[in-house]
């Protein structure tokens, strides 16, 4: 980290209590059983009366012998209407360029008999030596399968989230990991942001957290394809894939931002790491996600009237009192308690919590002797952490002679999400006592943040 970016950093600190609060807060969910049911079915294939195939065709129908493996197998390019159905309602004629004949599936076993040509794509003759039907490879239907889901969801993640995939995020996996560094995120450069299979292996992992919604939807196409491709996943990409998909949800929405096409593509990702062998180390935690978030009356999914009816509830408030101040704070704010510093010279005092029902704010007391930094000086120095020039201006504070105040919007994450920050810098006798509010640009919020203002006031020993 440079010095500059290191200072401002300092700076943010400070202000939120000498704690980094822009890095996310590991939550415990518990851990219950998803039951997830099968169809079985049967199929059969067969030749003519004589065993011999009149054409290089096998009709696959749409049931197997191997229970709980296929329920539709799309073969052969449109020769028979039952077993391709499927195919046929394709947006995307590539979904099934891969593994679209019999002869690849190894149905049938090898006589040497010449046949001429045969298929779609095949430049040379293929010999077939026996004629006589035997029953499919459940091995091979089931990595079929796996390989038709696989690609038809990779196909429809892209055209779901085409929009944000086309547009430039507006922070990067790159940028997200510096912030997971301490560090400031740099903006998107189309060759250093390039999503190859290494970028998303050297920052998904650390990066995928602080991503707005915007920027979460821009790579979530991405991600799943590399999952599908990067099965033995040696980055852990795909396990911070499957834990961005799990609630509670942050503040703005990020999960809830998605649209019903979205949505759908999500669901099928999750159902394929859960029901699939692909990921036996993800499958308890996709099928939570699913539980949790995805399925109809997921248990931790807030319907539009809970939320609405959480932002309307009353705030309850409690008396907190300092060694030279005292402030009312909302009930769901967790105090840390009284540290000191000494090599910064202060002591601070943090509160941090859900306000309004769903909006992560800190509020945070920080005391300073004045011989170490006047308010002036202080006051000039906090003005670098908002995002555009703001100008102090004089306010009343009970028990004070003098008090400053800054308010404006200022940077913790994504550039896309900025946050309300309000100081207010007065003194109490020798000392210099800082109280800071971030919080979120609501207006729920922003009468919530000024009722803990108005009640900050200095005491007497």
């Amino acid at each position: 980290m440079n010095r500059s970016a290191a200072g401002t950093h300092l700076l943010q600190m400070e202000a939120c209590g000498g704690i980094d609060l822009a890095h996310p807060i590991e939550v415990q969910f518990e851990r219950d059983e998803l039951v997830f049911e099968r169809m079985s079915g049967r199929s059969r294939s067969g030749g003519d009366a004589n065993g011999e195939y009149a054409q290089p065709i096998v009709q696959v129908q749409t049931k197997t012998l191997c229970a709980d493996r296929l329920l539709q197998i799309v073969v052969g390019g449109g020769h028979h209407p039952d077993v391709h159905l499927e195919g046929a309602r394709r947006s995307n004629p590539l979904d099934l360029a891969v593994l679209q004949h019999t002869q690849e599936l190894g149905l049938l076993r090898v006589k040497p008999r010449s046949i001429g040509r045969v298929g779609v794509g095949h430049s040379k003759p293929i010999e077939i030596t026996s004629a006589r039907p035997r029953a499919l490879d459940c091995d091979n239907i089931q990595a079929f399968e796996s390989l038709m889901n696989t690609a038809s969801i990779g196909t429809q993640a892209f055209e779901a989230f085409r929009a944000d995939a086309t547009a430039p995020p507006a922070l990067t996996l790159r940028g997200a990991n510096a912030l997971d560094g301490y560090d400031r995120p740099t903006p998107f450069d189309p060759a250093a942001d390039e999503p190859t299979d290494a970028y998303l292996e050297g920052f998904a992992f650390w990066g995928i957290t602080y991503l707005d919604a915007r920027s979460w939807r821009h790579y979530l196409p991405r991600l799943i394809d590399y999952s599908f491709r990067r099965q033995n996943d040696p980055a852990m990409v795909t396990e911070a894939l499957v834990r961005s998909l799990r609630p509670p949800d942050r503040y703005p929405p990020r999960l809830g931002a998605l649209n019903a096409e979205q949505e759908g593509v999500v669901r099928s990702f999750l159902e394929q790491v859960a029901l699939g062998d692909a990921f036996p180390h993800l499958q308890t935690e996709a099928q939570q996600a699913l539980e949790e978030w995805w399925l109809p009356n997921a248990r931790s999914r807030p319907t539009a009237q809970e939320i609405a009816a959480l932002r309307a509830a009353p705030v309850a408030h409690r008396i907190v009192v300092g060694d030279v101040y005292l402030l009312s704070l909302p009930e769901t704010l967790t105090g840390s308690g009284t540290r000191t510093i000494p090599q910064e010279s202060r002591r601070v005092e943090t509160w941090g919590g859900y306000l309004c029902g769903d909006a992560h704010t800190v509020v945070a007391v920080n005391v300073t002797p004045l011989d170490v930094r006047s308010l002036a000086d202080s006051v000039r120095a906090r003005a670098t952490l908002f995002r555009e020039t703001v100008s102090p201006r004089s306010i009343v504070v009970r028990g004070s002679l003098r008090a400053e105040r800054l308010d404006g919007l200022t940077e913790v994450g994504s550039p896309a999400e900025p946050q309300t920050l309000a100081m207010v810098f007065t003194i109490a006798r020798d000392e210099l006592v800082t109280l800071s509010i971030r919080s979120w640009p609501r207006d729920d919020l922003d009468r919530e943040v000024e009722r803990i203002l108005d009640s900050f006031e200095i005491i007497g020993p």
